[in-house]
């Protein structure tokens, strides 16, 4: 079984940050320790848009469990859950010119020294061109109908595979929730800005949301309760999903660009590409959307005895 510890260091007024059911507005977390692969200084800032039709005796459960206790990462997983891989695209992926050679897993190195997170080497993946969906259901008794997509970082160069993916998925099972990797396309495609976030990844994740949603009774799945999280580049990649729903990237393909791809809730981790490069602005590429969904964006502290992220 997936073990996860962590250890409060904070409340939000008076209402405890785990077990949080009350109704909520903003805030400001001032500290969350957690232990583990990652060591985490959240500020959350959360801005709850209330479009119409938007549920909030629905969405409250969901949205208070992950201020609660969304990200104590320190996963040790053991047996790895049963999976089911998709396909994202159909046919041939829109708007990808292709790279030259094979998809790839390696051991990321530093000065020919393994990157270590929590002490153990970190696995990558890079050279994608087939975009899929890797689906870690939870055990059917303890499931909670909640879905959350899940986008690895790595400058949109490669994808933190293990760290940000597989054991995100794990924790998310250990507490009822579908975990959903996202293999979105990477590196950057010739044509693409160097130093701005590329178009490519949208378009995947914009499809990926849609079909969790379209596939989500076969999956067990409540429609209403599909999230995003992303770390660093993922990071930049659910708050761009999250705040540009209503402005597909791509032309639709099928019925399952019919489905909404708007996020029901985000996270963003040490979030990259959120700021015009040498300038103290918002990207374009993440908008201030009335009806962008509840969302929490965290940053990192690194210890002097770990390293992570990416």
């Amino acid at each position: 079984m997936a073990e996860h510890r962590f250890r409060k260091a904070g409340v939000v007024g008076s209402t405890p940050i785990f077990g949080f059911s009350g109704t909520i507005s903003t805030y400001d977390l001032t500290t969350l320790q957690l232990e583990g692969r990652f060591s985490l200084m959240l500020k959350i800032s959360f801005e709850q848009a209330s479009p119409p039709g938007f549920d909030h005796e629905t969405n409250r459960p969901v949205l208070g469990a992950l201020i609660g206790c969304f990200l104590a990462l320190s996963v040790a997983a053991a047996d790895a859950p049963a999976k089911v891989v998709v396909d994202i695209w159909p046919g041939k992926v829109p708007g990808d010119v292709g790279i030259a050679g094979e998809e790839k897993s390696f051991e990321l190195k530093v000065g020919d020294k393994p990157y270590e997170v929590g002490g153990r080497p970190t696995r990558w993946l890079t050279n994608v061109t087939k975009p899929t969906l890797t689906v870690y259901q939870p055990e059917r008794d303890n499931n909670t109908g909640v879905a959350m997509l899940i986008c690895p970082g790595g400058g949109y160069h490669n994808l933190g595979w293990d760290v940000e993916g597989e054991e995100v998925a794990a924790w998310l099972n250990s507490i009822g929730m579908t975990g959903v990797i996202v293999k979105y396309r990477c590196p950057r495609r010739a044509g693409d800005v160097k130093g701005e976030p590329p178009l490519g990844p949208l378009m995947d994740a914009q499809r990926a949301v849609s079909l969790v949603r379209s596939r989500a009774a076969e999956w067990g799945i409540d429609p209403r309760k599909v999230g995003i999280v992303g770390f660093s580049a993922g990071g930049h990649l659910a708050g761009a999903t999250a705040t540009n729903f209503d402005r597909r990237a791509y032309e639709s393909i099928d019925d399952v660009d019919q489905v909404s791809c708007r996020p029901d809730f985000a996270v963003m981790l040490y979030s990259g590409y959120f700021k015009v490069k040498d300038k103290d602005q918002l990207s374009p590429t993440i908008r201030a959307n009335a009806g962008a969904p509840a969302a929490l964006s965290g940053s990192r502290i690194r210890r002097s005895d770990q390293r992570g992220g990416s």
